[in-house]
C-alpha cells in the first residue's frame, strides 16, 4: 500500500513539473526572434557562450567578422514578430562590442513597436577606436528586449590593423593657453604607428596658415605593435611612438585674436596624411605695446616745383629715439592718377639713437599741383604722417632748344670758315700777282 501511494505521489509530482514547464513555455513564449545579424554587410554566426569546451570558439574563429581599427562597424539586425494579438510598443535593440579597455562601445535604437507577424530591420553603428588592441577577438552582443522578453546573441569579431595608420597621439603647446606676439610657440607632437606596416620618413609639420608660419621635422621610423626582428624578439609598444619638438615664431605684428594651429603627419610616401587642428590665442606683446619706438621725422622740403617728366625727390630723415633698433615702412597716398612714385628703401632699419634717410621720388605726368601724404609705420602702426606737395609746370623742351642753338652755331662757324678760306685765297692770289709783275718790270 505504501509503495502504491509513493508511486502515485511521484507520478503526481512529475506531472505537476511537466505541467509547470509547458505552462511556463506557453506563458513566456518570446514575442519576437532575431532572425539574422549582419556586420558591414556580412552575415554573422552566433556562438554558444555557455559552451566551455573550446569547440564553439574554433567554429567562431572560422566564421568570425573582421573589422579594422579606426573604422565604423555597421550592425544590421533582422527581426520577426511572433504570433499573438498583442503588439509590443516598448521594444529596443542594443549592441555592444565588449572588451575595450578605455570605455564602452555600444549603440541602441529608440523604443519601437513590433506587431505579430511583422518583419523588420534596424541598423546600429559602433565606431571602432584606433587604439583598441588589434589581432584579437571581441564579443559583439546583440540584445532585443521589451518589458517582458529578451533575446541575446553573441558574435565573434576580430579587430585587425589597417595597412598604414599613423596617429597624432598628442600635441603639447607651450605657452599653454596664450602666446604673445613676437615670442616663440613650442609644439611637441607625439606620433604612434597603429598600422600593420613599418612607417619610414614621416614628415611632421605644425603651421598657423593665417600667419604664414610653419615648422617641420622628420621621424625616421615607427614600427608596429607586433613587429619582430630576425631573432623573433617582439618589440615593446614604446617603440611604436615617437615625439618631435617644433618651434613657431609668432610675428611681432600679429593681430591679437584666436588662430588655427594645424598639425600634420605625412607618411606612406606622401599618400597618407593624419591631421589635427587646435586653437591658439595670440595676445599683444606687452613690451612691444608699451615701448613703441619713438621716432622723429623731418623732411628736406615740403613743396617742390618741377616740370612734367622731371623727378621731385623728397628726403625724409628718421631719428630713432627708442630703446632698440627699429624697422620702418612707408605708405604714400594721394598721387594716384597724377604721378608715379617710388620709395627707396622700402623698409628702413635705424639703429638705436641712430639716424637714416629715405627718398620718395615723384614723377608727374601732367601739369598742376597735388598734395599728398607719406606715412611712417612700424609693425603696421602709423607713427607719423607728413603732408607734402608738388607743383608741376609745362616742360620746356630743353633738348630741342639745345639742338636748335647748336645748329645755328654750326652754321655761323661754317660761314666764318668759308669767309676765312675766301680771304686767304684772295690774299694769296694778290701776292702772286705782285711777284709776277715785279719780274717783268726788271
Amino acid at each position: 500500500m505504501k509503495t502504491y501511494i509513493k508511486t502515485i505521489s511521484t507520478a503526481a509530482i512529475m506531472l505537476f513539473a511537466l505541467f509547470t514547464v509547458v505552462f511556463s513555455a506557453l506563458a513566456f513564449e518570446p514575442h519576437f526572434v532575431v532572425e539574422e545579424v549582419k556586420v558591414n554587410g556580412v552575415t554573422a554566426f552566433p556562438y554558444d557562450t555557455s559552451d566551455r569546451t573550446g569547440d564553439s570558439d574554433k567554429l567562431a574563429e572560422s566564421q568570425h567578422i573582421r573589422v579594422e581599427r579606426g573604422s565604423t562597424m555597421f550592425v544590421e539586425v533582422f527581426y520577426h514578430g511572433l504570433g499573438g494579438d498583442e503588439s509590443r510598443y516598448d521594444t529596443r535593440i542594443e549592441v555592444e562590442l565588449d572588451g575595450y579597455e578605455y570605455g564602452v562601445l555600444d549603440d541602441n535604437t529608440e523604443i519601437f513597436e513590433v506587431n505579430p507577424g511583422q518583419k523588420g530591420r534596424k541598423v546600429l553603428r559602433i565606431d571602432v577606436p584606433e587604439d583598441i588592441d588589434s589581432s584579437d577577438f571581441y564579443d559583439l552582443k546583440v540584445r532585443m528586449s521589451d518589458d517582458d522578453d529578451e533575446v541575446t546573441q553573441v558574435f565573434k569579431v576580430r579587430v585587425e590593423e589597417q595597412r598604414h595608420v599613423v596617429n597624432i597621439y598628442d600635441v603639447i603647446v607651450q605657452p599653454y593657453q596664450h602666446v604673445e606676439a613676437g615670442t616663440p610657440l613650442f609644439v611637441t607632437v607625439t606620433l604612434e604607428n597603429l598600422g600593420d606596416n613599418v612607417e619610414d620618413l614621416i614628415k611632421v609639420t605644425a603651421a598657423i596658415p593665417e600667419l604664414g608660419i610653419q615648422a617641420s621635422d622628420n621621424v625616421g621610423e615607427l614600427i608596429t605593435w607586433f613587429d619582430e626582428d630576425g631573432d623573433n624578439i617582439v618589440y615593446s609598444k614604446r617603440d611604436t611612438v615617437s615625439s618631435r619638438d617644433l618651434v613657431l615664431f609668432i610675428p611681432e605684428d600679429a593681430e591679437a585674436k584666436d588662430y588655427e594651429l594645424v598639425v600634420q603627419a605625412e607618411y606612406n610616401r606622401g599618400h597618407s596624411v593624419a591631421e589635427k587642428k587646435y586653437t591658439i590665442s595670440v595676445t599683444e606683446n606687452e613690451f612691444t605695446q608699451t615701448s613703441v619706438q619713438s621716432v622723429l621725422v623731418s623732411v628736406s622740403s615740403l613743396t617742390q616745383a618741377v616740370s612734367t617728366k622731371d623727378v621731385a625727390v623728397f628726403t625724409l630723415s628718421l631719428a630713432n629715439m627708442g630703446a632698440r633698433d627699429a624697422a620702418y615702412t612707408f605708405q604714400v597716398e594721394g598721387l594716384d592718377g597724377f604721378a608715379s612714385y617710388s620709395v627707396d628703401p622700402q623698409t628702413l632699419t635705424v639703429v638705436k639713437d641712430g639716424k637714416a634717410n629715405v627718398n620718395v621720388a615723384v614723377t608727374a605726368s601732367q601739369e598742376g599741383s597735388r598734395t599728398f601724404t607719406v606715412k611712417v609705420l612700424q609693425n603696421g602702426q602709423v607713427l607719423d604722417t607728413k603732408t607734402l606737395s608738388v607743383n608741376v609746370a609745362e616742360s620746356s623742351n630743353s633738348y630741342e632748344v639745345l639742338k636748335t642753338v647748336l645748329a645755328w652755331i654750326f652754321i655761323v662757324l661754317l660761314v666764318v670758315l668759308v669767309v676765312l678760306v675766301i680771304v686767304l685765297l684772295v690774299k694769296r692770289l694778290s701776292t702772286e700777282e705782285e711777284t709776277v709783275e715785279g719780274k717783268s718790270f726788271y
